[in-house]
């Protein structure tokens, strides 16, 4: 295999280099959203735009050669080869943080399955973070008083509101993290977000199954 150049330039580094994060996010608008409101000392993020080859179907060269696979490597430790062990991993969790469409969710396993079959030793050592945003918020005027994370969750909610209010709300779909109010985005990236699941080997193989098949 071949070493790894240098970091790559699109990594928003943090200034801690031990008890430290790496959040991956979908492409430059939400890395420009989440910039902001991250703990600079803890937080770095890594912007990746589209999707990554699916680990299973494609040569090993191939996948090596692909940008966020590339930058994602880099940004992990730089010049390392791919079977680095985990010792030398740059950041302590990898959190990866997808946009809640379709599209983010696929995206987001497709990493997830390059990181079973590669380097599989991050998830036995519970460094890596699945952290879905929220798809849908409830608005009273301009407050978002609730969210959710997916249609049938919206339903639920949605039944409970009316069930406690009188009050009209409206239900809006977000449009990836860069449409989240300031608030949104702090509660989201915050490290004690409740919604984070570190993630087993056997969930990964689980959660990955569709693309296995």
């Amino acid at each position: 295999m071949s070493a790894v150049p240098l970091a790559p330039t699109s990594l928003i580094d943090c200034t801690d280099a031990t008890e430290n994060e790496l959040l991956v996010v979908e492409g430059l608008s939400a890395a420009n959203a989440v910039k902001p409101v991250r703990d600079r000392r803890l937080q770095a993020v890594l912007p990746m735009q589209g999707k990554i080859p699916n680990a299973t179907r494609v040569s090993e060269e191939r996948l090596l050669a692909h940008p966020n696979v590339a930058d994602l490597l880099q940004s992990l430790h730089p010049k390392r080869l791919i079977e680095t062990q985990i010792t030398h991993c740059r950041y302590k969790r990898i959190v990866i943080l997808a946009d809640p469409d379709a599209d983010g969710v696929h995206a987001s396993m497709l990493l997830l399955l390059f990181i079973y079959q590669y380097v599989p030793s991050l998830f036995e050592e519970g460094r890596i973070i699945l952290l879905r945003a929220p798809l849908y918020g409830f608005y009273q005027a301009e407050e978002c008083v609730a969210i959710a994370y997916s249609e049938q969750h919206a339903e639920r909610v949605h039944v409970a509101l009316t069930k406690a209010t009188e009050v009209t709300l409206v239900k809006r779909r977000f449009k990836g993290i860069a449409s989240f109010n300031t608030s949104l985005r702090l509660a989201l990236v915050a490290p004690d977000n409740p919604t984070r699941k570190i993630l087993s080997v056997d969930e990964c193989r689980d959660l990955c199954q569709p693309l296995l098949q």
